[in-house]
């Protein structure tokens, strides 16, 4: 009968360590998908005030060079919005999408 209770006993203590090492994990994705997104965030900012600017001296210089950076600057732009979504997309599946189960 003791040893069922120690088993018990550790079994309890097992898993609660394992809960806590989910949490872990969860709080570690969750701070690595912030970071991301920050990130992310600043570029889209940054390279959207290029953009800006790009048009408009685009207005003043009809040129072909300008319309290919504000072309290449489009492109760069919805590539982080792509990151920025696929970042979001992960982390919702990995939380989220029962990888990771928390009491």
């Amino acid at each position: 009968m003791e040893l069922r209770r120690a088993t018990a006993e550790l079994r309890r203590k097992v898993e609660e360590a394992r809960q806590s090492t989910l949490r872990d994990e969860v709080s570690v994705v969750e701070l690595q998908r912030d970071t991301a997104v920050s990130q992310l965030e600043e570029w889209l900012a940054e390279a959207e005030t290029y953009l800006s600017y790009l048009k408009m001296e685009l207005s003043s210089f009809h040129s072909l060079h300008h319309l290919q950076l504000r072309t290449e600057w489009e492109k760069h732009i919805a590539l982080i919005r792509s990151s920025l979504s696929s970042v979001q997309v992960r982390e919702g599946e990995c939380v989220r999408g029962g990888k990771v189960r928390l009491k």
